[in-house]
């Protein structure tokens, strides 16, 4: 500039020869030091990222320490810790125990007798813990039988995989059960359901196979109350058809063997008798004539627990198609607990006339059969194990030799696939089925009728022969 210019007010001039530098504000900026401080105290115009630069820390370590978020704001005169204290290593800790772990989970069914807490105390786990790994399920959840829920897979095969551990598992079943002794006609079959119990499930219970064959005076476990007591106490909401169902016993033989109607209602602590003869007052006049003519009361059998008509007529050495028809049953029937059998007797004479000769033409006409048209690969053998009967029987009712060969479209007679039955009193459309070998929905389809239709007394409806 010149050197005689006029100056104003507020002009700049410069004393030095040098360049104008910016004005540095060191308290704007922390100075990295060589020893890095614990602490820093926030100072004006600070951020989060510069303190963090200025350190040699990360955003991310620096608010760790603090406790903040990587966005969070600082405020003047906040002291920021710069290194890690037990206090943050404490809390990250907790962060990352407290973040949930995916779990390898399978499905699994639950069985008879298994509850939440007993399948989460298998897998160490919580109530809660289990039923977080199914949608839907909570602490206090109710588990149904056959329900399908997840559990850890690796707990399921450490215990699938070792055969010590599996086999402890199976030793102690998680319902109380009982000693039976297998009876002649028995099967593993038989015995699970009279347990209502699946067969896979009482061949597990037993280290069986489900096509093991059973020996007569075999004790094999059962589900405890399966097996019928002599007398039980009455608890509190029972009903006289709420223990016959328990038991599968009929209501009326529950009421005669305690000398009550079958509509009586029950005490608690009441002791009723659910197995023993009937006493002969109680009986129907009907059934004193039929066991006056029998001689005594030695004719009589009382059906126990685990017995089949087989069983029966193989301890007392008759004939199973005699002991059916003395009874005007069939041959397959099914028999209850407490059922009266007579096993002395005269037959109608109608069947005994069938079996002689003059007789096996007219046996042709009955009622009980009808005619079957011979398909090819058939023979006389396989057509009486499809009808129930022996090869003889079947023979005998055709005038045929059991040898006899059988030819395609040839007519023979054979028992009658469905007759008709009478409904008694205490008949039931679950008992009737149950007694004929077949499930309820089977034989309401077959009379057109609902599952749940009450019978009458009286009514007559279609059964298998």
């Amino acid at each position: 500039m010149d050197a005689n210019a006029t100056l104003y007010l507020g002009t700049s001039i410069y004393l030095y020869d040098a360049k104008p530098q910016a004005e540095k504000v060191e308290v704007r900026s922390p100075v990295k030091a060589e020893t890095k401080p614990e602490s820093y105290t926030v100072r004006a115009n600070d951020t989060l990222t510069g303190i963090a630069d200025a350190f040699g820390l990360s955003l991310k370590q620096l608010a760790d320490y603090n406790g903040l978020s990587v966005t969070s704001g600082v405020r003047v005169g906040q002291k920021l810790s710069l290194k890690e204290t037990a206090q943050s290593l404490t809390k990250s800790n907790d962060e990352k125990t407290s973040r949930p772990t995916k779990v390898a989970t399978q499905s699994y069914t639950v069985k008879r007798g298994e509850y939440l807490k007993l399948i989460a105390d298998r897998y160490a786990l919580s109530n809660q813990e289990l039923a977080d790994l199914t949608p839907g399920l909570n602490a206090g959840s109710n588990l149904l039988v056959g329900q399908k829920i997840n559990v850890p897979l690796n707990e399921v095969k450490s215990l699938t995989t070792s055969s010590a551990k599996a086999s402890l598992v199976k030793a102690e079943p998680q319902f109380k059960v009982e000693s039976y002794k297998v009876q002649r006609g028995d099967t593993l079959y038989s015995i699970a359901s009279q347990s209502k119990m699946s067969l896979s499930e009482l061949a597990d219970l037993n280290n069986l196979s489900t096509n093991s064959g059973l020996q007569v005076g075999q004790s094999i476990k059962i589900p405890a109350g399966s097996s019928v007591p002599d007398t039980y106490t009455v608890q509190s909401g029972d009903s006289l058809t709420a223990i016959a169902s328990k038991y599968n016993l009929g209501m009326d033989y529950i009421a005669d063997l305690n000398n009550m109607s079958r509509t009586a209602g029950l005490r608690a602590g009441q002791k009723l008798k659910l197995t023993g003869e009937v006493p002969a007052v109680e009986t129907p006049k009907t059934v004193e004539k039929q066991t006056t003519a029998s001689n005594n009361s030695t004719d009589i059998h009382v059906v126990k627990s685990g017995e089949t008509l087989n069983s029966i007529a193989r301890k007392y050495h008759l004939q199973l198609n005699y002991l059916a028809a003395l009874n005007n049953l069939s041959r397959t029937a099914n028999v209850r607990v407490g059922q009266r059998l007579k096993i002395e007797g005269d037959v109608d004479p109608a069947p005994i006339k069938t079996e002689t000769v003059a007789a096996k033409p007219q046996a042709t006409s009955s009622r009980a059969t009808e005619a079957y048209r011979v398909k090819s690969g058939e023979s006389l053998n396989s057509i009486a194990n499809r009808a129930g009967m022996s090869v003889s029987e079947l023979a005998s009712l055709n005038n045929l030799s059991p040898r006899a060969g059988l030819q395609v479209g040839q007519t023979i007679q054979i028992p009658k696939l469905i007759s008709q039955y009478t409904v008694k009193r205490g008949d039931t459309l679950i008992g009737l089925a149950s007694r004929y070998g077949m499930d309820t929905s089977q034989l309401a389809e077959l009379n057109d009728i609902k599952p749940n239709t009450q019978l009458r007394i009286g009514d007559v409806i279609k059964v298998p022969n």
